[in-house]
């Protein structure tokens, strides 16, 4: 004898597809968030890492040049996030310009200095030895330039990356809200298809013994 599915009637292929296409579109927002979140972590240690680049600049007079280099290196990893941009941006854009010019002449002034030496130690008349030395003197000058940033400018980037870190941090705590809820929501739909799949097994079962 034939049995005949009543109206309604799930098999549990359909279940399993059901909670395979439900599961997947939860899936993907969940990674989707999980890169977010991993992305927005890794932003907040490079912002750690500036700030503590602003610290050791405003211990040590000013000198700034680690502070460019970390802020640079954000940038070029974390270009894509805009809140890294909006901040970081302004502080580059303060540094670089007088960096790359006085970087390069100090480049350009340690490939001097060695000829200029080597010319000094056997410079034989007095006038000569005086104006190689002054080409020495200034070219150390330039080669011994350092980047630097006011006091004023750095306690202003400290008080723009103490902002950004704790928006980024109540970020985080929405963005965990929202993974924790995604990863429920699957746990809920995985044991609603297995609740109607048991639920689809003991009907059956009962239908066949009432028949035999």
């Amino acid at each position: 004898m034939s049995i005949t599915a009543t109206t309604g009637y799930i098999s549990n292929t359909e279940l399993l597809a059901w909670m395979e296409q439900k599961t997947d579109g939860l899936y993907d927002h969940m990674r989707s968030s999980m890169d977010i979140a991993n992305e927005r972590a890794g932003a907040e240690d490079a912002l750690s890492d500036v700030s503590a680049k602003i610290l050791a600049a405003q211990s040590n007079g000013g000198n700034a040049t680690a502070l460019h280099d970390a802020v640079n290196t954000a940038l070029q990893k974390y270009g894509d996030i805009p809140e890294v941009v909006a901040l970081l941006r302004p502080m580059a854009d303060k540094m670089n310009a007088d960096y790359d010019t006085n970087a390069k002449a100090a480049a350009q002034a340690n490939a001097l200095l060695p000829a200029l030496r080597q010319q000094l130690s056997v410079a034989t008349s007095a006038a000569e030895q005086s104006g190689i030395a002054a080409m020495i003197n200034a070219q150390t000058a330039k080669a011994n330039w350092t980047l630097k940033l006011s006091d004023t400018d750095l306690s202003n980037f400290t008080q723009d990356i103490k902002g950004k870190l704790d928006a980024l941090s109540k970020q985080d705590q929405l963005g965990m809200v929202d993974i924790q809820e995604l990863n429920s929501e699957i746990n809920q739909t995985k044991q609603t298809a297995s609740a109607l799949m048991d639920s689809s097994s003991k009907t059956t079962s009962d239908v066949i013994s009432h028949i035999c």
